[in-house]
């Protein structure tokens, strides 16, 4: 009540089930010696007041059993300033990336949130892709319907805010596939996330 301890750090709510006290196994079953709680858990803190980092992924790995704990891990976004000052004329436009196609293959069935067992359904996958050298953060395809192995026929474009060539080197994206069958998006506060990536822009 003092708050005395992580001053200024923030956290958003967990979305996962307990990841503490569980069998050294795969999935989720808790030991009885203990009430099942989130003892592990992902802390931050912005350093600029206006520039605040913002989460975009939560969730814990019930599929790792090294310990009686669940892993947990967060991805962010941090905001940076954008440097527009050396840009010529030429480049004083969005860049344009285009994929001509995306698939995926192989795609697992999403496990219940609050127990260890795995869903029957087909999931319905749609990507986001995030990044802070986007135009619009975050572009969101189509979902597809019933698939293990989506495909999303291009042209798919993406616009990049201005840049030089040489920044591109230090760019990336972030990549998250989401369920819909729950009906939560890719970008929600709590998404079913099937998979994601990084995919570096050189």
């Amino acid at each position: 009540n003092e708050r005395r301890a992580c001053l200024g750090f923030k956290e958003v709510l967990p979305d996962f089930p307990p990841t503490f006290k569980v069998h050294r196994r795969r999935g989720m079953k808790y030991l009885q010696q203990r009430a099942p709680a989130w003892c592990d858990r992902v802390l931050f803190r912005s350093n600029l007041p206006l520039k605040q980092a913002k989460t975009l992924d939560y969730y814990c790995a019930p599929d790792i059993s090294s310990s009686d704990h669940k892993p947990v891990a967060a991805v962010f976004s941090v905001p940076t300033i954008w440097r527009r000052s050396n840009l010529s004329a030429s480049t004083n436009s969005s860049i344009l990336i285009v994929f001509k196609r995306i698939s995926i293959t192989g795609l697992f069935m999403l496990r219940k949130r609050r127990a260890s067992t795995v869903s029957n359904h087909l999931p319905n996958p749609g990507i986001a892709i995030m990044g802070p050298c986007l135009e619009t953060s975050p572009f969101k395809t189509p979902v597809i319907r019933g698939s293990r192995d989506p495909v999303w026929e291009g042209p798919i474009s993406l616009h990049l805010k201005p840049a030089v060539v040489q920044d591109l080197a230090h760019y990336s994206l972030m990549l998250r596939v989401s369920d819909f069958t729950e009906g939560r998006g890719p970008v929600s506060s709590s998404p079913s996330t099937l998979a994601r990536g990084v995919l570096p822009l050189t």
